[in-house]
């Protein structure tokens, strides 16, 4: 098991009670998304060299793979493809939760 697996499998778990009919879909996506993020910020280093912008690109790797693999199976899921899209597409996010720049 990966290191974020358990917190990604939350977050889908946490995702799928969305409907892409609700008011403020995008926003509660990302809201979500935003907390999990900051979780893996906060999280212990596991070696002196990791930063909190390396943890967090990796995470967000992770749950972009994750989101890929279940849209193969599931290619209409809106809720899936909405969370890919903001991960994938920074600008779409709120101001307050994109992600640093790499450095």
């Amino acid at each position: 098991m990966s290191r974020w697996q358990e917190l990604v499998d939350n977050l889908l778990t946490d995702l799928k009670t969305e409907s892409p009919s609700a008011d403020g879909f995008r926003v509660k996506i990302d809201h979500k998304i935003w907390q999990a993020e900051r979780i893996v910020s906060n999280a212990v280093p596991t070696t002196p060299y990791e930063t909190t912008v390396r943890r967090l690109h990796g995470f967000q790797r992770e749950l972009i793979e994750t989101l890929s693999k279940q849209l193969k199976n599931d290619p209409a899921n809106e809720t899936l493809q909405e969370a890919r899209s903001l991960l994938e597409n920074p600008w779409l996010r709120d101001l307050e939760h994109r992600r640093p720049d790499l450095r």
